[in-house]
């Protein structure tokens, strides 16, 4: 699961980028956009003339021409991204939804182009619970959990699990990161 998180946690902000570059293009794959004002803000709504299970339809609302939110919805009508940028270059925050009705899953918040912190709220609970710390040709310098009202270095993720040293974590939902009690080693002198 967490080849999968990680693989959301670079690649999805990426997707959205690509998404918003292409949106940019939008008159040769879709159908003829809905376009609304509300003030100084323009909403627009897209169809794709191509609709896939993932990319049917985008909504974009920008204020004075620079985009600040864009959704994605399927072709079964659902969204299932949301994103928070500034302008079309910059996102800032990305929101996926769960398969359950009215649940959010995961949210990303950091630089698309994955330079600086980045943080990830694995369970949509409001509390982050990896951060990543980039270069600038972005190669992973180094990465935490938050356990225990602290972030603590790892050394590298698998599956569901995250090790430092000797150590390992196990994520559960809606509690973090918790140390696996068979790494819990008693002092043989305190007994």
């Amino acid at each position: 699961m967490f080849v999968v998180l990680i693989g959301i946690l670079f690649g999805f902000p990426i997707g959205c980028l690509v998404t918003l570059g292409i949106m940019g293009l939008v008159q040769q794959s879709t159908a003829y956009p809905e376009v609304m004002k509300f003030g100084d803000f323009t909403i627009c709504a897209i169809k794709h003339n191509d609709a896939n299970d993932h990319f049917a339809a985008d909504l974009m609302i920008s204020k004075d021409g620079r985009p600040f939110l864009w959704a994605e919805k399927n072709k079964s009508g659902e969204v299932t991204n949301l994103s928070l940028a500034d302008g079309a270059e910059h996102v800032i925050l990305t929101l996926k939804t769960s398969h359950l009705p009215g649940k959010w899953i995961f949210s990303r918040y950091g630089s698309p182009d994955l330079i600086g912190e980045s943080y990830v709220d694995i369970d949509f609970n409001g509390r982050f619970d990896i951060k990543a710390i980039t270069d600038s040709n972005g190669k992973v310098l180094s990465r935490y959990i938050y356990f225990q009202g602290f972030w603590k270095k790892i050394d590298h993720f698998q599956k569901q699990k995250a090790f430092v040293g000797s150590d390992t974590f196990t994520f559960y939902w809606n509690s973090g990161w918790q140390l696996d009690e068979t790494d819990k080693v008693e002092d043989p002198k305190l007994e």
